[in-house]
């Protein structure tokens, strides 16, 4: 096999997320590596295939090998498959449970050993679950490869990524949308999903915010100003967006 190796390489380039099936042009006609060919060929048939100088291949066998080291080689969706169906339900479960105690976002970090699970309320992150360090990997795969409707093609977990979680789930746990991101880190992978209630038709008064009675009335007399700038700003989760939602009520 080592030897039939040496002669094929099934290569995903990082710059095209593409698949590319590369064989050394000198031995394109071995019935071993045609049987080789056409078995990688029926496993991923999105791939195109390249007959390349023996140098050349060497030369991508190398780099997919110091991409893997570095975290960079992509996962696909066939990789996972197994697992993906469960996965998802975890998913799932999280979106839930984010929505029941009013987290703005759940925030998942893999370390040595494990991953941290958690999701922040009011600003502050309190911590929900761990998990086994790739328990964690893996269901970040599963968000990027079988959760988003916009996304690459392949998972990687040396660079940033980034996708919005697909409707036929967020309707399936009452939410309006959710989007993911993660981000390389020097112990592993941090990965955010936003979550976005669905409560359209409950728009929030300033009063169930919190807003005093006097900050009330000069909130509706900035807002009658017919020109200028307001900025609002503040930390995660503090509730611009909401605010912004009830003042364009007010308005």
């Amino acid at each position: 096999m080592s030897e039939i190796n040496d002669a094929v390489l099934l290569y995903h380039n990082p710059d095209t997320s593409a698949s590319e099936l590369l064989v050394d042009s000198e031995r394109r006609t071995d019935a071993v590596v045609q049987q080789r060919v056409m078995q990688l060929t029926e496993e991923n048939p999105g791939a195109s295939m390249r007959m390349v100088s023996r140098s050349e291949l060497l030369r991508c066998r190398d780099l997919a090998r110091r991409q893997a080291e570095k975290g960079e080689q992509g996962l696909r969706l066939q990789d996972i498959k197994k697992e993906v169906s469960r996965r998802q339900g975890d998913v799932l479960n999280y979106f839930m449970v984010a929505r029941d105690i009013g987290a703005s976002d759940i925030h998942c970090t893999t370390l040595p050993g494990l991953t941290r699970i958690e999701m922040r309320v009011h600003g502050e992150l309190e911590t929900i679950s761990e998990l086994p360090e790739e328990d964690g990997k893996a269901q970040a795969a599963t968000i990027i490869l079988s959760m988003c409707d916009v996304t690459e093609p392949q998972f990687y977990a040396g660079r940033k990524q980034d996708g919005r979680v697909a409707a036929k789930f967020l309707r399936r746990v009452g939410l309006f949308g959710a989007r993911y991101s993660h981000t390389p880190t020097a112990d592993g992978l941090h990965y955010v999903m936003r979550v976005i209630p669905d409560d359209g038709d409950v728009v929030p008064t300033p009063e169930i915010l919190g807003y005093l009675p006097e900050q009330i009335r000069l909130i509706k007399r900035i807002l009658r100003i017919p020109e200028g700038m307001v900025i609002l700003s503040g930390p995660t989760g503090s509730g611009k967006s909401t605010t912004l939602r009830a003042c364009s009520d007010l308005y």
